[in-house]
């Protein structure tokens, strides 16, 4: 919040719906003035920019909220129940970081490792006189902690059924940048059951900077789990250490998708392009595979991940990024035309983006009109649906 609160409320409406908090994530008493002030929230977007502050535990929960959108936080812990319970019916991580959806927070995190280290349990990090502590660190070891704990005591038990009788809001989610894979692990295992009825997932993750804490396989694991899910958009790198795992995500896929938009590298056409055209497009000229799929948007556009992998093993320097771009494509083709035989509409990666960066978003002190106008990329899935963090593709691809 660029000024004080109290001067830009007494020019806001109290109707107003879609409320944007940016740079200073408000405090406790700052919370009670919003909370006391307005009465009609739907749209929350909290950005703490390079303060990287989450401060989600005093989101009013008497607001009618529908869409909640968390930029920048890092390495805290989420604590309030529109999110970790699910009640927001549209939940966004847009280039968050560390964030964790259980346990104790960065400063009890802090806290218990002072505690460890002056009673010897620990010892110190020092670079000279200066004490380093990496939270990361201390949150994965918690983690790591916990859940041996939980499998030692759930040993030798039978499989308890919980029964759920409330189906959580949450229908769309999306995580947008940095940690994807880790950010979308933590969610599931400490809240699995908030997943299950999704019906739009959006991930975004050509990041490198991913897979400290989750599996590599974890899109492997979930994606084929989410039996509700409609619309699939996905756009991930190849940054896997196996080149087999980018491959293999034809066969995880939700089984029920009505839209799927996927976007990969070209590494998944051309590091075997008769294996491509045995996996990929077969599948997609298979009726029987994603049977309720009517539309597709299919790119392979992203680098391949082989100089990354060099470091283990010979690498080969690639073609040039053009005849790469150009192989990627006509495959991309074959597998549009398989589609298409079985009646799928495919359609271009367009998308339209807003007129604002994130950083001109509306503060509260501006019209109800404009604040409307907040940060989104809009992608055409049919019923007009906004998500967040879509780019367009290679400029060149149109061209080849």
């Amino acid at each position: 919040m660029s000024s004080p609160l109290p001067a830009q409320l007494a020019t806001a409406s109290r109707e107003t719906t879609h409320l944007n908090l940016e740079e200073d994530i408000p405090s406790d008493s700052d919370w009670a003035l919003l909370s006391s002030h307005f009465t009609s929230v739907t749209h929350l977007y909290m950005d703490s920019g390079w303060n990287e502050e989450l401060g989600d535990a005093g989101i009013p929960l008497h607001w009618p909220l529908e869409k909640i959108t968390i930029g920048s936080a890092c390495g805290d812990v989420c604590t309030s129940p529109w999110i970790v319970e699910g009640r927001a019916k549209h939940l966004v991580f847009c280039y968050t970081a560390g964030l964790r959806f259980e346990g104790p927070t960065t400063n009890e995190l802090l806290k218990g490792n002072n505690e460890a280290i002056a009673t010897g349990e620990k010892e110190a990090m020092k670079a000279g006189n200066v004490t380093l502590t990496w939270v990361p660190d201390l949150a994965r070891d918690w983690l790591r902690e916990k859940y041996a704990k939980d499998q030692d005591e759930n040993n030798g038990k039978d499989e308890e059924t919980t029964s759920v009788t409330d189906t959580p809001p949450l229908r769309i989610l999306e995580i947008i940048g940095n940690d994807v894979h880790d950010t979308l692990f933590r969610y599931v295992l400490a809240h699995p059951s908030l997943i299950d009825p999704v019906e739009t997932l959006n991930l975004v993750a050509p990041s490198p900077y991913d897979l400290d804490v989750a599996p590599q396989n974890i899109l492997h694991q979930v994606l084929p789990q989410l039996k509700a899910m409609k619309t699939l958009v996905l756009t991930v790198g190849d940054n896997y250490s196996s080149r087999e795992l980018l491959p293999d995500l034809v066969g995880c896929l939700p089984p029920n998708l009505d839209f799927l938009r996927f976007r990969s590298s070209v590494s998944i056409a051309t590091a075997d392009p008769a294996l491509f055209d045995s996996k990929w497009v077969q599948a997609f000229a298979d009726p029987t595979f994603l049977p309720n799929l009517k539309s597709l948007s299919f790119v392979l556009d992203l680098k391949d991940g082989e100089e990354d992998r060099k470091e283990n093993e010979e690498y080969q320097t690639a073609a040039e990024a053009e005849a790469v771009l150009a192989q990627a494509k006509r495959a991309c083709e074959r597998l549009w035309r398989a589609a298409e035989g079985r009646g799928v509409v495919v359609e271009p990666w367009s998308v339209v983006q807003s007129r604002r960066k994130p950083w001109e978003l509306p503060t509260v002190s501006e019209s109800d009109e404009d604040s409307k106008k907040e940060f989104k990329a809009e992608s055409r899935l049919g019923e007009g649906l906004e998500l967040t963090g879509i780019k367009p593709v290679d400029e060149r691809w149109e061209k080849l």
